[in-house]
């Protein structure tokens, strides 16, 4: 994964544990439509 795919990750998803699956974790953004938004904004 390049620098600038995690830096984006890293401010717009956080770490958080898979219900049901422990010791798992995934990186999940709180609102599906922010992040959309700024996928959009990041690559054009």
């Amino acid at each position: 994964m390049s620098a600038a795919a995690r830096a984006f990750v890293l401010r717009h998803a956080r770490l958080r544990p898979v219900p049901g699956l422990e010791g798992i974790r995934l990186h999940l953004a709180d609102d599906v439509l922010t992040l959309w938004h700024a996928v959009q904004l990041e690559t054009k």
